[in-house]
């Protein structure tokens, strides 16, 4: 399915999302390769609850225009932002997914 017109027009950066596959023998995260997906990045500092209790800081909010739910991302998966952001990698702290009356609507990424 593809992204409704009125919500492309509100992403309007690019983030880079690498799948999490593993570890490498030395014990280093092992990604897939690199897919692009349109984005609206919101930093604002907030206090969120983890999905095991505990509570987290986080730096922001990324919407991302996934609507296949094979895409959703996951917390171990690499998230890279544009250029202008610092860190350009930043932990992905929890995944929320927004449904319409359908389908997938899009991702909520909250990030730390």
């Amino acid at each position: 399915m593809s992204l409704e017109p009125e919500l492309l027009q509100l992403l309007t950066e690019t983030v880079v999302l690498e799948r999490w596959t593993g570890q490498s023998t030395y014990g280093k995260p092992a990604f897939s390769g690199p897919t692009s997906y349109p984005a609206r990045i919101e930093l604002k500092s907030l206090i969120i609850r983890l999905k095991d209790g505990r509570q987290a800081a986080a730096r922001g909010t990324v919407y991302v225009g996934i609507t296949n739910i094979a895409d959703i991302p996951t917390v171990a998966d690499l998230l890279t932002l544009p250029n202008t952001y610092i860190p350009r990698t930043p932990p992905i702290l929890d995944v929320q997914t927004e449904q319409d009356e359908t389908n997938l609507h899009h991702v909520k990424l909250i990030i730390g």
